[in-house]
């Protein structure tokens, strides 16, 4: 009959260092496998990818529009427009997220030299809405950043 409240006979009560390098080198070779996984991933756009919106410039005419209105608001005063530009531009890069769906700004700023469309930024609760001709994202936004962009619009209108 067997005894089994006996310990085994394993190799691990042998050599616990062999053991210990063992397990490392799995450890290794599991690590570099989900690097080289990631980094594919990343470069096939699986993940999401970085989009950089050019600089708006020559822009002549925004257009704000807020979901919470029907109407659209024209804002073609040089020194607002020039404002907004320059808050568009300094926030222009972002990402566009392959793993979820972009949230709808609640506010938006869309920006034309003339009729041809240049970009747009819009804000959310906690986030910016980037969208230019090379693609669209979102980056997330401070308090300080949200409540900057709330008065320009305020100053715009």
């Amino acid at each position: 009959m067997d005894d089994f409240s006996k310990p085994v006979f394993t190799a691990r009560d042998r050599h616990p260092e062999i053991n210990a390098i063992g397990s490392l080198a799995v450890i290794a070779v599991l690590l570099s496998f989900a690097c080289v996984c990631w980094q594919f991933a990343k470069r096939q756009g699986w993940l999401g990818r970085d989009v950089e919106c050019p600089p708006i410039t020559l822009g002549n005419r925004v257009m704000l529009h807020r979901a919470d209105r029907n109407d659209d608001t024209a804002i073609s005063r040089p020194d607002q427009i020039a404002r907004l530009t320059g808050f568009a531009n300094a926030y222009r890069s972002c990402t566009d997220p392959a793993t979820y769906t972009i949230p709808a700004p609640r506010t938006e700023v869309v920006f034309y030299r003339d009729s041809h469309y240049l970009g747009s930024l819009g804000v959310g609760s906690n986030f910016f809405f980037v969208a230019c001709d090379k693609g669209r994202g979102v980056r997330s936004a401070t308090s300080s950043e949200l409540s900057e962009f709330s008065r320009l619009i305020d100053a715009a209108q």
